[in-house]
């Protein structure tokens, strides 16, 4: 049974926006959301960076969050921060044992960006990472969007 939600309102994400200071900085809160699955992808570690790339592969899983009751500047914005590496995708995922339809960030680079014999771990991400992303990458992007009026 499909639930109600309609993929401009949510969105499954996989990597840093997992972490809620990350997501807290960009838009001002943390919208609603739950643990959620999408089938047949994979998150690897993005070369010399701390973020990741989801990527198609078949019998993969990979486990994120699905925010919802997102308003479109929020996506506008998380659009600006994900920039051209990734493209917003329709996907389907699972949530509550519910299959619910949605989108999420697919990388768009060359696969030779990403490091494919590892996963990428948001464990390790909030452990080792996450006070100097939100100092050197997401607060100089909150300062930027809101000079652009996003």
């Amino acid at each position: 049974m499909m639930m109600k939600l309609e993929p401009r309102n949510s969105l499954f994400v996989y990597g840093t926006l997992m972490a809620p200071p990350v997501i807290q900085t960009l838009l001002g809160r943390v919208p609603p959301h739950g643990t959620a699955l999408l089938p047949h992808y994979r998150r690897h570690p993005v070369r010399n960076q701390v973020y990741p790339g989801m990527i198609f592969e078949k019998g993969a899983m990979t486990q994120g969050i699905l925010y919802y009751g997102l308003t479109p500047k929020e996506i506008a914005r998380l659009d600006w921060f994900e920039d051209v590496e990734y493209t917003r995708r329709p996907v389907i995922v699972t949530m509550d044992a519910k299959e619910t339809a949605t989108e999420t960030y697919v990388w768009t680079n060359p696969l030779s960006e990403l490091q494919l014999d590892a996963e990428w771990s948001i464990e390790d991400f909030s452990q080792t990472h996450l006070t100097r992303f939100l100092e050197q990458t997401v607060q100089p992007c909150c300062i930027r969007l809101e000079r652009e009026g996003l």
